[in-house]
């Protein structure tokens, strides 16, 4: 069975049941690599998350683990995880002989908010949050990180060719291309902490929820260890009229201003955001192919290559 296809609820409830809580109820969220769900516990609300089996260790759900209690700390809004049945944040449950972590975390109320409500206060919001993560990361030097993957070796860069995409000759060379020109310039950018630390990676809408505290950042398991620059690619792809569409000077204006009025931005990152929003394109079309055969992504993949090849096509030079 695959993953995406496997209900937890009662696995998660018995193992409650098992640090004798009993007034307990599992109820499904979504599937988004991993398996959320809603856990109701005493009359308290929690946040569950079902690991995807090896997309980390446990070392490495710890490091992440420490990186929002580090957040939380510095001032961030986040949902922290909570060690509710057990001394560590991170348990284990068994289903047809397979083994997967699981975890608590912090509940929040709230809302996502969806695009036709996006004005200025919202992006100004979006980008303040964005840059108190950056902030504390940058003084963030827990010897965890070594337990999260840096860019350049996550599995599914790492184990990528444009050559495995079976595509015609001209189509083949400007992939390559772009995808060899990428190494390049991220290569040469400095890896000192202005630059260079834990990011959250996906840092679009549906992962913060807005309450009536303000804006509170979610599902921070794909942080890696990154250029600060790539965290505003989801951003700008989201605030884009289409794959590297047109953005409005004035929201990506309030965005930016937002974003300073935290922490400093170096030049030649503010220089190449929407180089960084590229890249993140790539580097999607790298993560679909690895997921391809998953019935979540089996159809979005060849849009998103056909989309990519096309830009491509009337854009050569990344650079």
């Amino acid at each position: 069975m695959m993953f995406e296809t496997i209900d937890f609820s009662d696995q998660l409830q018995s193992k409650i049941r098992e640090h004798s809580i009993d007034d307990a109820s599992i109820s499904f969220l979504r599937y988004s690599v991993n398996s959320n769900y809603k856990a109701t516990i005493g009359g308290q609300s929690y946040f569950a998350r079902v690991y995807r089996p090896k997309k980390e260790s446990i070392n490495s759900i710890l490091a992440e683990h420490d990186y929002l209690t580090h957040l939380k700390k510095c001032g961030v809004s986040v949902s922290c995880p909570i060690s509710l049945i057990n001394d560590s944040t991170v348990a284990k449950l068994n289903l047809n002989s397979d083994e997967y972590y699981f975890s608590f975390f912090e509940y929040i109320e709230g809302e996502h908010i969806r695009s036709e409500f996006w004005d200025i206060d919202f992006i100004s919001s979006w980008g303040s949050l964005l840059g108190q993560i950056h902030n504390a990361s940058k003084s963030y030097l827990h010897k965890n990180t070594i337990n999260r993957h840096a860019w350049d070796e996550l599995p599914w860069i790492k184990s990528f060719s444009p050559s495995d995409l079976n595509l015609e000759k001209l189509k083949l060379g400007i992939l390559q291309k772009e995808w060899d020109d990428v190494f390049i310039f991220l290569n040469k950018l400095p890896k000192d902490s202005e630059y260079f630390g834990l990011i959250h990676y996906d840092f679009h809408p549906g992962n913060f929820i807005k309450s009536e505290n303000g804006l509170t950042a979610i599902d921070f398991d794909d942080c890696c260890k990154g250029f600060y620059g790539w965290d505003f690619a989801m951003p700008l792809h989201r605030m884009s009229k289409g794959h590297m569409g047109t953005i409005e000077i004035e929201t990506l204006d309030s965005f930016i201003k937002a974003y300073k009025k935290e922490t400093s931005l170096p030049e030649n990152i503010e220089n190449n955001l929407r180089t960084f929003e590229r890249i993140r394109h790539i580097f999607m079309l790298a993560w679909l192919n690895k997921r391809k055969a998953e019935q979540k992504w089996n159809q979005i993949f060849p849009r998103y290559l056909d989309t990519h090849i096309k830009y491509l096509l009337g854009n050569t030079s990344l650079f």
